[in-house]
């Protein structure tokens, strides 16, 4: 039982470990029922009375109302509603002691908060998250935290410590020979560059990332993103046969992804000005 609950975990903390750039399909809705159960589940872990079987389903709610935030996060850009559910779960993680849980949701949070404008409390949420992962020995999540404080810094428009955390991000997995991370922490350089108008930069990237498209394995959010990055990039630098180009290729990969039943958004559009 503890090997099968195991294997079912592993993808969890995977998409923990992504760069905020995931959509999580399973999405179940807070109910009343299910919120009393939370309170109750809550009340037993605080006493200490949870039994072996409760505290797998206070775990697996955890999962649950986890996955619901996400979900908000990535479908439709709720950010309020998403910190209520990564809120609920990081409870659980606390109270069932589930340290890299409980890092997973404050760097997520962490980036939540900084959707919302709310900088200093995003960062320390993510500075917590770093020294739990620090903790636990896992430089995996440090790498990630440091990406998603990238992209609060960039909320916050301080480009110059958006860009040093995202390099800091980037020399690990070029480090660990992580060639899906590579290429999503150098669609936030992109992001970075064109900001700044170092736009000279800006196409250097986005030609590394061209050359990794044949060689890499990536998920269509990972091309969404690209895609949808670069084109601002072009617009902003007045490239319009690139503008073209990349545009044509952003819409026939939504289109593709619409006919499959995905609605695909760039984690990149709602940062556009």
């Amino acid at each position: 039982m503890k090997q099968k609950f195991t294997a079912a975990l592993k993808p969890l903390l995977l998409i923990f470990f992504c760069c905020t750039t995931m959509v999580i399909h399973a999405q179940q809705k807070n109910t009343p029922d299910l919120d009393s159960r939370i309170t109750a589940l809550s009340n037993k872990a605080k006493a200490g009375n949870l039994t072996k079987k409760e505290g797998k389903e206070f775990r697996d709610i955890g999962y649950q109302v986890q996955n619901n935030g996400f979900a908000l996060d990535e479908r439709s850009h709720d950010y309020s509603n998403a910190l209520s559910y990564i809120n609920k779960a990081l409870n659980i993680w606390e109270l069932t002691a589930d340290t890299l849980n409980e890092a997973n949701s404050r760097k997520y949070k962490g980036y939540l908060l900084g959707r919302l404008g709310q900088f200093p409390e995003g960062k320390k949420e993510i500075f917590q998250a770093i020294s739990l992962y620090q903790q636990k020995r896992k430089p995996a999540g440090v790498a990630v935290s440091y990406f998603d404080l990238s992209r609060v810094f960039e909320f916050q428009t301080q480009y110059d410590s958006s860009l040093y955390y995202a390099n800091q991000a980037l020399a690990y997995w070029k480090n660990n020979v992580d060639s899906s991370r590579i290429f999503i922490v150098r669609n936030q350089l992109i992001n970075i560059y064109y900001r700044t108008k170092k736009y000279k930069d800006a196409e250097q990237v986005v030609q590394q990332n061209e050359l990794m498209l044949s060689q890499t394995k990536l998920n269509w959010q990972q091309l969404i993103d690209f895609y949808d990055v670069t084109v601002q990039f072009y617009k902003k630098w007045k490239k319009k046969d690139q503008v073209k180009k990349y545009t044509a290729l952003l819409e026939d990969k939504v289109s593709t992804l619409y006919a499959e039943g995905i609605n695909a958004r760039s984690s990149f559009e709602v940062a556009e000005k």
